[in-house]
C-alpha cells in the first residue's frame, strides 16, 4: 500500500472528483495530489505532535509500510481517517480564510484554526493512533 491516497480512492471513497472540485489556478498540474499530500502530511503531523503517535517510524518516506509495525487495519483506518478530514476541509465554508489551505493552488500556507473533525479522530483511535 502506498503512503499517500489517490484521486480515484478519494473518489470511490467520497463520490468527489478533486479534479473538478479544485478551482482552476496558475499551475493546475497536480493540484488533486498536492492536495491529497499536504493534507495526509498534516494529518500525520497532528497525531504526531498531538499523541506522539509513531506513524514516521512506522511508514518510511519511501511510501513502503513496514508491516511488522504498521498492520493493513493500521493503514487502512489512518487512509480513511484523512479522507474523513479532507472532506471536512473541503466542505467548511471558506477554508481559504479559516484553515489556512490556498484552495487554488492546494498548499496550506498557515495550521492556524485547522481542527481535526470528528470521523477521522474516530479512525485514527480505531487505529490506536490517539492513545496517550
Amino acid at each position: 500500500m502506498q503512503k499517500y491516497i489517490t484521486k480515484e480512492e478519494y473518489k470511490a471513497a467520497k463520490g468527489v472528483d478533486l479534479d473538478i472540485e479544485l478551482l482552476e489556478d496558475d499551475d493546475s498540474t497536480n493540484k488533486a495530489d498536492r492536495f491529497i499530500r499536504q493534507w495526509t502530511d498534516w494529518c500525520a503531523d497532528y497525531l504526531i505532535s498531538e499523541y506522539r503517535a509513531s506513524i514516521l517510524e512506522e511508514w518510511p518516506i519511501s511510501g513502503e509500510p513496514c508491516p511488522r509495525l504498521l498492520t493493513e487495519e493500521r493503514q487502512r483506518l489512518f487512509r480513511e481517517g484523512c479522507i474523513e478530514q479532507m472532506e471536512y476541509i473541503l466542505s467548511n465554508g471558506d477554508v481559504t480564510k479559516s484553515s489556512g489551505i490556498n484552495r487554488e493552488i492546494g498548499t496550506v500556507s498557515d495550521y492556524k484554526g485547522v481542527e481535526l473533525c470528528r470521523a477521522a479522530a474516530r479512525k485514527f483511535r480505531l487505529a490506536g493512533f490517539m492513545n496517550i
